[in-house]
């Protein structure tokens, strides 16, 4: 008598192992994303960081990223800028952006303007797509955030 699997037992393993595979793969991507969002926080908020600790000392915004003594992270996933300076208002800021090297990531931004770190803004992240700030909640759940209003415009917080 021959041992072995038969034809019918081979395609039943093989079945089994896809039915697997199609349920932990989309998991997995998504974990990947979220790990990915939160390096781009991380590396976001040592700018923040480092910025207003240039505001502090010079009593006026850098004029670019490289001003500042902290470096921005060097990463295979982000590259991080600043989308915007201003000294208008009561307290100078920064509005900063970490955008994706690789598709199927939102650009990550904050700012440092009325930056408090006791106040509700205070570490702040906001999914933007296209130049725009994502309202749509579906889309804002797929990058593990959640749509909020602030009066005037909604947002994807992260």
């Amino acid at each position: 008598m021959k041992q072995g699997f038969t034809l019918i037992e081979l395609l039943v393993v093989v079945l089994i192992i896809g039915i697997l595979s199609s349920v932990a793969l989309p998991q997995y991507q998504k974990s990947v994303m979220k790990a990915r969002i939160v390096e781009a926080k991380t590396g976001l908020k040592s700018l923040v960081e480092a910025t207003q600790l240039y505001i502090l000392e010079h009593r006026d915004v850098p004029s670019s990223i490289d001003d500042l003594t902290v470096k921005p992270p060097v990463s295979a996933n982000w590259t991080y800028w600043y989308r915007s300076c201003s000294t208008k208002g009561t307290k100078p800021g920064c509005s900063i952006s970490a955008t994706p090297s690789k598709s199927g990531l939102p650009v990550v931004g904050t700012e440092t303007v009325n930056y408090d770190p006791s106040g509700s803004l205070y570490g702040l992240y906001e999914a933007i797509e296209n130049d725009r700030n994502i309202s749509d909640s579906a889309v804002c759940s797929k990058y593990g955030g959640q749509v909020k209003t602030n009066g005037t415009a909604s947002y994807c917080a992260l």
